[in-house]
């Protein structure tokens, strides 16, 4: 299967951050067995669109990316062929950047 790329302007993703977030939307992912996480998701519809979105979004609490706090990031991707797998790092500090995670991915993707 070849992969292709597609080029998404960033005004076509949605972007909502975390200022707005209450103790009442934690307490209910929490009810619901779910953290609270920013997450940065792309995929491809069955009508060939994408969706991208960058926003607070409930994790169960039994996914691997609910576990990634502090300074690390986590990727978790959906394969059809390979289940899921997960890359997981440090994103912030004198060394490492979340660039590095990011390019990371691509190289895998080549």
């Amino acid at each position: 299967m070849a992969f292709t790329c597609v080029y998404i302007k960033p005004g076509d993703i949605e972007r909502v951050g975390i200022t707005r977030l209450t103790r009442d939307d934690l307490r209910l992912a929490t009810q619901n067995g779910c953290k609270l996480k920013l997450i940065a998701s792309a995929e491809r519809l069955e009508d060939g669109s994408i969706e991208a979105f960058v926003k607070p979004t409930e994790v169960p609490v039994h996914s691997p990316l609910a576990s990634v706090s502090n300074e690390f990031n986590g990727i978790l991707l959906s394969c059809n062929m390979a289940d899921n797998i997960f890359l997981y790092g440090r994103g912030a500090g004198m060394d490492p950047t979340g660039s590095a995670v990011a390019a990371d991915v691509v190289s895998l993707a080549k």
